[in-house]
């Protein structure tokens, strides 16, 4: 959800679902509640979406992320768990102190000064914000709360 909303950041209705992996996923729970081979059908398809996307996101087209999007809010009807992710999702936002401690960052990582581009990750972290590098660069998320 994070990497197809990297590329449509607010929902974009008005696509159906994708159908082959809709029926793919029902066959198994009508399979006398096959989870494994339901959950083996969600695997394989976000495994086929991270692929066609690629690393910098420019795989697929506007159309098939609004499907795979469309896709994913189907499945999670059955699963639960991705609608509080994608709602977290699109309501995080970045602070602009926290995009300037990352861009630092990078900058210093640049110019392989490690030691400061650690600093500034961890001051990051401090903001409640952690960053993954990826292929397409860093990718500032969220830290999820810490259960009490």
């Amino acid at each position: 959800m994070r990497r197809l909303h990297e590329v449509i950041p607010r929902d974009e209705a008005g696509r159906e679902p994708d159908q082959k992996i809709i029926a793919a996923f029902q066959d198994a729970l009508a399979d006398d509640l096959n989870t494994p081979a339901a959950l083996a059908t969600v695997m394989t398809y976000m495994k086929e979406l991270n692929t066609k996307l690629g690393p910098d996101g420019s795989g697929l087209s506007r159309q098939r992320i609004q499907e795979a999007l469309a896709t994913w809010r189907r499945l999670d009807a059955v699963l639960g768990v991705i609608g509080p992710l994608e709602r977290e999702i699109l309501a995080s936002t970045v602070p602009a102190a926290v995009q300037k401690l990352a861009e630092d960052r990078e900058e210093a990582r640049r110019g392989k000064n490690f030691g400061r581009a650690d600093e500034l990750r961890q001051e990051v972290e401090r903001q409640g914000f952690t960053i993954e590098d990826t292929p397409a660069g860093p990718r500032i998320v969220k830290k999820a709360p810490t259960p009490s």
